[in-house]
């Protein structure tokens, strides 16, 4: 069992040190040295077996990473025996695991997960670009689920309305935002668009502390699961068409 261990921990391709400890009769760790590398930790690292064996761990992992990765962190921390960290000096993320197999026995197998955060990092940068220009638009998005339950939304903090995650995320149409008649519409337009992959669309009232506006919904599908709806604030569009048809009632009348 042992030799198939050893095995599979040189093959790997994971960089991977196995280091043996030096305790006191209270069973302190007085130090820990590097008993063993794989090749993975030769190649990584450019450093060779012969020149970290029985090396103090800690003398050889400052050499490497440059006093970035902090030994001691990982022993402490009992429950959870996992630490990410940026070594500067290469460049790189990695996600150390320690596993202790005997009792003066630790095996640390460093994980590069440079690719992974680089590709993280450019998901947020692309999503913050894109929340940017959606919030540069004067209307409101809301993406909502086939049962009507919000899944995300952008509204502008200028808007009348203050709309908190806690309040909406998870939450339904018939929750919050829409009386149980307008949701029922809002609810019918969800079920139409993702059907017949349609642009629906609904006018409707809103009560906020600072009166009552109008706003139009507009509707697509976005997935087979869930449409995005766009609000638009209509009122000064909807006063002026009401002023003007009611300026043009007049003038037909004084005629």
């Amino acid at each position: 069992t042992n030799q198939s261990i050893s095995k599979v921990l040189q093959d790997s391709l994971h960089s991977i040190a196995q280091l043996k400890a030096e305790r006191d009769e209270e069973g302190n760790i007085i130090q820990l040295t590097v008993d063993r590398v794989n090749n993975a930790f030769e190649s990584n690292f450019k450093i060779n077996f012969y020149e970290v064996q029985d090396q103090k761990a800690d003398y050889i992992f400052d050499l490497i990473f440059n006093n970035q990765f902090n030994l001691n962190e990982l022993i402490l921390f009992k429950r959870k025996r996992t630490k990410e960290f940026y070594a500067s000096k290469l460049d790189r993320w990695f996600k150390v695991h320690m596993l202790i197999p005997e009792y003066n026995k630790f095996v640390l197998i460093f994980e590069d997960i440079t690719k992974m955060k680089t590709k993280l990092q450019e998901l947020e940068e692309s999503k913050q670009k894109y929340k940017v220009l959606l919030e540069a638009i004067p209307d409101i998005f809301f993406v909502i689920d086939k049962d009507g339950t919000y899944e995300d939304f952008v509204v502008k903090e200028s808007h009348l309305f203050k709309i908190e995650d806690a309040n909406i995320i998870g939450s339904t149409i018939y929750d919050v935002g829409f009386p149980g008649n307008m949701a029922s519409k809002i609810y019918g337009c969800i079920q139409a668009s993702l059907a017949n992959n349609s642009i629906e669309s609904i006018e409707y009232s809103l009560n906020t502390p600072n009166g009552t506006f109008l706003y139009e919904m507009r509707l697509t599908k976005l997935s087979s699961q869930s449409v995005i709806a766009i609000s638009r604030d209509i009122t000064k569009r909807k006063t002026a068409e009401f002023s003007l048809e009611k300026a043009l009632v007049k003038a037909e009348e004084s005629d």
